[in-house]
């Protein structure tokens, strides 16, 4: 027998789950950071730190460098790509470290992409991405970094913090969603309306 009630309960499950899906796939994950040098000279260096205490493993992935960065003179746990990408983990041990040599008095930046906000982990732990300026005398702004990135378990990535003489966060566009995601979600979605097709009575 054909019941109204259940037949609306499937339809907003339905609904709800498309809606999810698109609101994950949009979801932001990616930054671009701007780091400004200007009024400073001489050498320096930008140091980026990817640790936790966390056993849930995310990395973070570094591409589109803009501005003339210098060498790596130190790399810890570090994955370079043939495309010129750079790879941090938060794991194992405590994580990534990185060092580029600057030539201060110039503007430097980048993306940044995370594989995982840590929003679905049961945790206690988080990770953060600490990102500090240093020239001859020790470190330029604030001494923890000028930039950090927080990720909490069950929350996922918080607002970025950033030095405000130093630095500037800003969020990227999702990436369009792969025609594979839209058709894992159609198929699903499809099923659904099949299993409820089938229960509806002949």
């Amino acid at each position: 027998m054909f019941n109204a009630k259940t037949f609306l309960r499937h339809a907003v499950l339905a609904l709800a789950l498309a809606g999810s899906s698109l609101a994950a796939m949009a979801a932001p994950i990616s930054y671009h950071v701007n780091v400004d040098t200007s009024g400073r000279s001489g050498a320096g260096a930008l140091d980026l730190m990817f640790q936790t205490f966390s056993s849930t493993p995310v990395s973070a992935t570094l591409s589109n460098f803009s501005g003339a960065f210098g060498a790596v003179s130190l790399a810890e746990q570090v994955g370079f790509n043939p495309d010129g990408s750079i790879v941090l983990a938060n794991l194992p041990d405590f994580g990534s470290y990185l060092k580029f040599d600057l030539n201060l008095g110039a503007a430097f930046g980048f993306d940044i992409l995370f594989s995982d906000d840590q929003s679905l982990d049961a945790g206690s732990d988080g990770s953060t991405l600490s990102i500090g300026l240093y020239d001859a005398n020790g470190a330029l702004g604030d001494p923890f970094g000028i930039v950090r990135f927080d990720l909490t378990p069950g929350q996922g990535i918080g607002t970025p913090y950033q030095d405000a003489d130093f630095a500037q966060v800003s969020e990227l566009a999702a990436a369009v969603p792969e025609p594979s995601d839209w058709l894992l979600m159609a198929t699903g979605l499809a099923l659904l309306g099949a299993s409820l097709r089938r229960r509806a009575p002949r």
